[in-house]
C-alpha cells in the first residue's frame, strides 16, 4: 500500500496532486507546528506584473499546530482571493470548467486554516478527475516520538508497505529505520516543465495548481508527466 504524508497547504502546486494521484492512502499531516508565511497559508498565481501572493490571514500563537490555527476574523481575504483569480484567469478557455469549484471554496465561511486547505485540495482533486485515495488525518491518530520515529509509527498504523517522500525529507528521514520497519522508501521529485501561461513574460514554475488548470487543456497529463523517482 502506497502512502503519502503531507502537511495541508493552501492551493498547492502540481506536484502535490501528482502525489495524490500516486497514493493509495494520503495522510494530511495536520498536527505538526504551524509555520507563519509558509505554504500552509499562502501560494502564488501569475499576473501581468509577475507573481502575486495570495495569503490567508491567521491568528498566530507560538507553537500552535496547523489544525489549531484559526483564520483571522473580520477580513475579506476570501473575496479578495477569488477576485484575483477571476481577474487573472477568468478569460482563459478552461476557467468555465472550474469556476463553480473555485467559487465554492470561497463561498464557505472558514474558521480553521487546515479545514480550508483540506477542503480545497479535495475539491480541486475531484475537478481534475484524479482518482481519490483514502484520506486520513494525523491529528486523529495517537502518535508519539519525533521525525522518522513518529512517521514510521503513523505508517504502521495505516498499514503502509511503501512510503513516497518528497526530496525535502532527505533532511530528516533516516532510511535505516524504514528498512527495519520493512517499509519501502521511495524518493519523489517533481519536474516542472514549462507550459503556456495566459499572462505574458517568462514562464513562472511552481505556481498554484489553479494556474496550471486554467492554462492547460489536459492538466492531469501534465501533472503525471512531471513525476520522477530517485534512488
Amino acid at each position: 500500500m502506497r502512502v503519502v504524508v503531507l502537511q495541508p497547504s493552501y492551493l498547492p502546486y502540481a506536484g502535490v496532486f501528482a502525489l495524490i494521484d500516486l497514493a493509495d492512502v494520503f495522510v494530511f499531516y495536520d498536527d505538526v507546528q504551524f509555520v507563519k508565511q509558509s505554504w500552509q497559508q499562502r501560494n502564488r498565481i501569475k499576473t501581468d506584473n509577475g507573481q502575486l501572493w495570495l495569503t490567508v490571514p491567521v491568528q498566530h500563537n507560538l507553537g500552535q499546530r496547523i489544525c489549531d490555527t484559526r483564520i483571522a476574523e473580520n477580513s475579506n481575504w476570501s473575496g479578495k482571493h477569488y477576485k484575483s483569480l477571476l481577474q487573472n484567469y477568468g478569460s482563459t478557455e478552461q476557467w468555465p470548467a472550474y469556476e463553480d469549484t473555485i467559487k465554492n471554496i470561497y463561498d464557505i465561511t472558514w474558521n480553521y486554516l487546515s479545514d480550508l486547505n483540506i477542503y480545497a485540495i479535495k475539491m480541486l482533486t475531484m475537478a481534475l478527475e484524479i482518482k481519490e485515495p483514502r484520506y486520513l488525518y494525523s491529528s486523529r491518530m495517537s502518535l508519539t516520538g519525533q521525525a522518522t520515529e513518529r512517521l514510521i509509527m503513523l505508517l504502521k498504523e495505516v498499514g503502509a508497505t511503501e512510503y513516497i517522500s518528497g526530496m525535502a525529507g532527505r533532511r530528516y528521514i533516516e532510511p535505516a529505520q524504514f528498512r527495519e520497519a520493512e517499509i519501502k522508501l521511495t524518493w519523489f521529485r517533481y519536474e516542472h516543465s514549462p507550459y503556456p501561461q495566459i499572462k505574458g513574460g517568462d514562464f513562472l514554475p511552481y505556481m498554484s495548481i489553479i494556474d496550471l488548470m486554467c492554462n492547460v487543456p489536459h492538466p492531469v497529463e501534465y501533472i503525471r508527466g512531471g513525476v520522477r523517482f530517485e534512488d
